[in-house]
């Protein structure tokens, strides 16, 4: 299955941190090599004093404008003073909003780090099946460091939950793609989940040890039936659901599992 993306390479000396947005679409973000974490951290620091100074800017030209529209007649035409006051408060939010973006993609994390892919990913501005969407989620369910892919299932939007597909481990490094921010993700797990058919599979399938095993790796405790694994399941995110998944074993075995998710 192919994905189609807004791919362009950093130049040499510079590395894509996060994306922008340029003539109306999302190009990667380029900063000099030499930017680390920790300046980052200053460079954000300084949008946001950026960003501050020229908020102080809008309060000056909104109190302006209000003093000039108490001495003017509603039914007249916007003079030439009224409509400079309207596109410099219009050209300083504008310029507040590039700031705001630029903040927003220093703080995504890339989904490559320390040459390894993160587990769960997410995809922006992407092409699939000739339809553009927004973002897509994925969950990364194997690298073949031989041939330099990386396998991966989407995980959402729902209409194309479940399809799997190869990308080349460069395209993922340096495209529009980042760490999933699983901050805000609550109970997303479902009972349709390959995740959740799978474990339900193995603990049915398997002898008083294993299943003492799948009892400690979900709940912490070895004594805990399946109805305790089962809501402890349910109120796990995608990013607890996979670390159980890896430590079960089950995500080397997805393949002999398709039928699961039928």
């Amino acid at each position: 299955m192919k994905l189609k993306s807004i791919l362009s390479e950093c130049w040499t000396g510079y590395k894509q941190v996060g994306m922008k947005n340029k003539g109306g679409r999302q190009v990667p973000n380029c900063v000099p090599e030499s930017v680390t974490e920790s300046s980052k951290e200053d460079i954000i620091k300084d949008l946001d004093k950026a960003k501050n100074d020229l908020l102080k800017k809008v309060d000056i030209l909104i109190a302006k404008k209000k003093k000039l529209y108490s001495n003017v007649d509603i039914e007249s035409p916007m003079t030439a003073d009224e409509k400079k006051l309207d596109k410099d408060i219009a050209d300083l939010f504008s310029d507040i909003n590039k700031l705001v973006l630029q903040k927003r993609s220093l703080k995504e994390a890339q989904a490559v780090s320390g040459g390894k892919v993160h587990k769960l990913i997410t995809g922006k501005n992407l092409k699939f099946k000739g339809k553009s969407y927004n973002q897509i989620d994925f969950e990364t369910i194997g690298v073949d460091n031989k041939n330099g892919t990386i396998r991966l299932k989407i995980i959402a939007p729902k209409e194309i939950f479940g399809n799997e597909m190869s990308l080349d481990f460069r395209t993922v490094r340096r495209g529009p793609f980042f760490k999933t921010d699983t901050s805000n993700q609550l109970s997303e797990v479902g009972l349709g989940d390959w995740h959740y058919k799978a474990i339900k599979k193995m603990y049915q399938r398997a002898g008083a040890f294993t299943r003492k095993k799948i009892a400690a790796v979900i709940t912490s405790n070895p004594n805990a039936n399946w109805n305790e694994i089962e809501k402890e399941i349910k109120f796990s995110d995608y990013e607890e659901i996979t670390n159980y998944t890896d430590k079960l074993g089950l995500s080397e075995v997805l393949k002999k599992l398709e039928n699961l998710k039928k």
